[in-house]
C-alpha cells in the first residue's frame, strides 16, 4: 500500500490488547475468528486522507484488524436510470415475542411488520417486477433462469455466483475500484458492491460520502449489482439518531439517490455495533442502538429497493440477543456477521450457529477475508468454503458475501495486484 502523510497508520501487531479508538481496534482475543479490517476513517485532514487507511486495529474476538478507508474520494455523481425496482412484497418475521428477541422459527410465508422487496431487472427508468421464483429448498437457492432468489429476496439477473452463492466485492480505496476488481476475474458482474461511510465525520457531507460511489457500482453496466451501504454512525451518538433528526433524514435521502440511479440497497447501519460500541467509535447502549436503528428503519422503510441489514461483528447469536444488540421485531431484512477466520476455518464452524439462530431471514455476509491478509493458499481455501455447497447445507438462508479486496498493512486480496487466489473458484 502506498504511504499517505498524515493519514496512514502503522499496522498493529497482533495482540490481545484493548480496543485503540484512535484510528482503529487493536486485536482482542475472545471467541471470535480472526482478522477483521475496521472501517474508521482517519478523522484528522480528511481532505488529505482520501484514497488512504487507518492500519492498527483489531479483530474483536481473536486477531489483528486494521483500521479502516480514510475518508472516500468523490467521483462525479453519475446517476443511471431504470434497472431495479419492483414492488413491495410480505417480509420476513417471526412470532412476535417483543424485545429485542429474533424472530422465532416460522414458515418463510409468514409476513412481518416490515416488508422488504422483490427487484427485477425492467426497462431503462422503468420499475421491473421481479423475476419470479417460487420458494427455496431446504438447502439451497432457488434458481430461476440465471436468478438466485431465497425468499423473497432476489440477485440481480445473472450476477456472479458460485454454487447458487452471490459473489461480491468491498473495493479498496486506496486507488482501486469495482471495475479494476471486476477485471481481475473476467469483467464479470458481481451481485454485491460495497462502500462506507460515517455520519459525524466531516466526509459524509449529508451523505455524499455513500452517493458519490454511484459510479462506480454502475460501471459495468446492468444488471447493477447491490449496493451494500455500511453507514457507520462515528461522531453520531445512537441517541442522536431518532426520527426525524438531520442524521436520519441525510440517511434516507442518500438511499433514495442510490435507488434512484437504479441500485437495489443493502443498509448496512451500524455495522459490528457490538465491537464498536465497546471501543469508543460508536457511542451509545444496545438499547439506544436499537432505538436508532428503529428510526433508520422506518425512515427508509417506504423507498422502494432498499433491505435493512443487520450485521455484528463475531459472536454467538444468543450472546447477541441476550445483549440486546438484535433491534426490534420485524425491523431486519437481512442478518449477517463479520469475521475473518484463519487458515483451516470451516464454514459451518464459524456461521452456523448464527445463521440457523434466525433460519427464515436471508444471510449475507457483508464482509470477509482471511485472518491477517492469510497466505494464497489460506485465502483460496476459505473461498473455496465460502461457496461450497456444504455452506448452504449448513445455512440454507445464505445467499452470498462480499470479499473485502484491500491491501492494508497486509494483503487480503484474492484477485488484484497480481494475486491469484480465486483461481479455478470464481
Amino acid at each position: 500500500m502506498k504511504a499517505y502523510t498524515l493519514c496512514l497508520l502503522a499496522l498493529a501487531a497482533l495482540s490481545s490488547a484493548r480496543p485503540n479508538p484512535s484510528g482503529g481496534e487493536d486485536g482482542e482475543s475472545g471467541q471470535g475468528q480472526g482478522h477483521h479490517p475496521s472501517e474508521i476513517k482517519n478523522q484528522e485532514n480528511y481532505e488529505k486522507a482520501k484514497h488512504t487507511h487507518s492500519t492498527n486495529g483489531g479483530h474483536h474476538g481473536g486477531g489483528d484488524h486494521p483500521g479502516s478507508p480514510a475518508t472516500t474520494a468523490f467521483p462525479t455523481l453519475n446517476p443511471v436510470t431504470g434497472g431495479y425496482g419492483g414492488a413491495n412484497t410480505a417480509g420476513y418475521a417471526g412470532a412476535a415475542t417483543g424485545g429485542n428477541q429474533p424472530p422465532a422459527p416460522t414458515s418463510s410465508t409468514v409476513k412481518g411488520d416490515r416488508g422488504s422487496q422483490s427487484f427485477g431487472s425492467g426497462p431503462s427508468g422503468v420499475a421491473g417486477s421481479g423475476p419470479v421464483s417460487s420458494g427455496t429448498s431446504s438447502a439451497g437457492n432457488t434458481t430461476t433462469g440465471g436468478t438466485i432468489s431465497k425468499g423473497k429476496i432476489t440477485l440481480p439477473a445473472g450476477c456472479q455466483s458460485v454454487n447458487g452463492i452471490g459473489f461480491g466485492w468491498l473495493p479498496d480505496y486506496n486507488g482501486a475500484s469495482l471495475a479494476k476488481d471486476e477485471s481481475a476475474v473476467g469483467n464479470k458482474n458481481p451481485c454485491f458492491a460495497g462502500y462506507y461511510g460515517q455520519t459525524g465525520l466531516p466526509g459524509w457531507n449529508d451523505g455524499a460520502q455513500i452517493t458519490d460511489n454511484i459510479a462506480d457500482a454502475t460501471s459495468g453496466g446492468k444488471p447493477y449489482p447491490i449496493f451494500v451501504a455500511s453507514v457507520m454512525p462515528q461522531g453520531t451518538s445512537f441517541d442522536q439518531i431518532t426520527e426525524g433528526s438531520a442524521v436520519v433524514t441525510s440517511i434516507a435521502n442518500a438511499m433514495t439517490k442510490l435507488t434512484a440511479a437504479g441500485l437495489t440497497v443493502f443498509l448496512r447501519f451500524a455495522h459490528e455495533m457490538n465491537y464498536y460500541d465497546g471501543s469508543g467509535i460508536y457511542t451509545g447502549s444496545a438499547e439506544e442502538f436499537s432505538s436508532a436503528w428503529g428510526a433508520v428503519s422506518t425512515a427508509v422503510k417506504d423507498i422502494p429497493g432498499v433491505y435493512m441489514h443487520w450485521s455484528p461483528n463475531s459472536d454467538s447469536a444468543a450472546d447477541l440477543v441476550s445483549s440486546g444488540w438484535y433491534p426490534a421485531q420485524g425491523t431486519v431484512d437481512i442478518i449477517g456477521i463479520d469475521v475473518y477466520p484463519s487458515g483451516g476455518s470451516d464454514f459451518a464452524g464459524i456461521y452456523q450457529d448464527f445463521c440457523q439462530h434466525w433460519p427464515n431471514i436471508p444471510f449475507v455476509i457483508g464482509e470477509t477475508g482471511s485472518k491477517g491478509g492469510g497466505s494464497t493458499s489460506d485465502k483460496h481455501a476459505w473461498l473455496q468454503q465460502l461457496t461450497s455447497t456444504a455452506a448452504l447445507q449448513a445455512c440454507p438462508n445464505y445467499l452470498g458475501f462480499s470479499w473485502f479486496e484491500y491491501l492494508k498493512g497486509v494483503d487480503f486480496r484474492i484477485a488484484t495486484g497480481g494475486n491469484t487466489a480465486y483461481e479455478g473458484i470464481l
